[in-house]
């Protein structure tokens, strides 16, 4: 008798166990459009230049910078966006200034695993080149 009742607490907790896991797999899955609104900034290290914080673009920095039509000023927009959010007081005319060695390594680490093309108008560390239509 005693074991057919610990079996059956052992069943009951199984199954709420289960019901448990459940409800988290399916509020895990339910997308929620104000976790997507974050500030959360991400570190590199560089051994030259050292801890590099940075955030990621928006909607609004792309729509800003889209309205750019050259490619080496959207790529200057970029950088400035993106390191602006973890380091408020920097300004454009900072980022302009910047000696053009760091400008490009910066970019080169901050894009390295990240597909900024349709921002910069260019293929940064994919690899892959830009193609011409046939005539």
């Amino acid at each position: 008798m005693l074991g057919k009742k610990r079996s059956s607490v052992v069943e009951r907790g199984r199954r709420v166990l289960e019901e448990h896991e459940q409800r988290k797999m399916e509020a895990a899955k339910k997308f929620n459009p104000k976790a997507l609104v974050s500030r959360e900034l991400q570190t590199i290290y560089d051994p030259e230049l050292g801890e590099i914080r940075f955030g990621q673009l928006t909607i609004a920095d792309s729509l800003e910078i889209g309205r750019v039509k050259s490619d080496d000023e959207r790529s200057l927009l970029v950088l400035y966006h993106m390191l602006r959010k973890a380091y408020p007081d920097l300004t454009l005319e900072d980022v302009k200034n910047f000696p053009v060695d760091v400008a490009t390594r910066l970019m080169a680490l901050i894009t390295e695993n990240l597909n900024l093309s349709v921002l910069t108008g260019k293929q940064l560390g994919s690899g892959l080149k830009q193609t011409s239509k046939r005539s």
